[in-house]
């Protein structure tokens, strides 16, 4: 999903909490832009009294986490955002855990609840830290269940969130070919546009207003199952309710 479904889905959740002061730490590029200006916009409609403490920037690959931490510290949270990814997000989890940062704290975090960073981070995983994933077990789509379980056995590895999304790009492309009936452009994307089709995340449409298909993902929290960490009290979250509206769409066309 994009940036604007994703936090929206980390903030119906986290809103519960009822916590009105943030700080946020993102990489300097759009990616950490549009992620903190989408967490932004759904946590203001969810809650009143939103006050940003304290906004850390830094470009990639050159976080000064001590620094950062640092500041944090001083600007006293009582909720932490951030979309950082990387060795940027590895240095920053264990610099803030040395120093209590995390202590006490929501820390919202999509990338670190993924597979591969479970894998990176092994026994120093944040635990409780809320985000995106796959889980490892337990998951109703079918379908999905089936393409984790083959993928384990041809690569001996397990099915990761990257790996997911690659796939289901894939299946979509093949359905839109068989739609249109050829490879030519610009029949292809008539056919893609209003398609309806069964994926590993389920039934999903991609829409005409903006060509992005309305699948769904798991959010949930790190923690721990027989000793390996894991995304736990994790939920589906459909798509089809998180998306933005076409008025929202053609607004920001204008």
């Amino acid at each position: 999903p994009p940036v604007y479904a994703f936090n929206k889905m980390l903030v119906e959740r986290v809103a519960k909490s009822g916590k009105t002061q943030w700080a946020a730490v993102n990489h300097s590029y759009e990616w950490g832009q549009s992620n903190l200006a989408a967490f932004k916009l759904h946590l203001g409609n969810e809650l009143d009294g939103i006050e940003w403490v304290d906004e850390q920037w830094a470009p990639i690959g050159k976080l000064d986490a001590g620094a950062v931490v640092q500041s944090l510290l001083a600007s006293k949270p009582d909720a932490i955002y951030s979309a950082l990814w990387g060795t940027d997000l590895t240095n920053f989890i264990r610099e803030g855990r040395a120093r209590g940062l995390f202590e006490g704290r929501i820390v919202v975090a999509d990338q670190a609840t993924r597979p591969i960073f479970f894998d990176q981070m092994g026994d120093e995983t944040l635990t409780g830290i809320l985000g995106i994933g796959v889980p490892a077990s337990g998951i109703e789509q079918k379908t999905m269940s089936e393409v984790a379980e083959r993928y384990a056995e041809r690569s001996g590895g397990s099915f990761r969130y990257t790996g997911s999304q690659a796939y289901h790009t894939m299946q979509l492309i093949a359905d839109g070919i068989e739609a249109a009936g050829t490879t030519e452009t610009e029949a292809l994307i008539d056919a893609l546009e209003g398609l309806e089709a069964e994926t590993i995340f389920g039934p999903v449409t991609i829409r005409v207003i903006d060509h992005q298909s309305t699948s769904g993902i798991w959010i949930g929290e790190a923690g721990f199952v027989d000793g390996r960490p894991q995304l736990v009290n994790w939920e589906f979250k459909d798509g089809n309710d998180y998306f933005p509206t076409d008025d929202y769409i053609l607004n920001l066309r204008q």
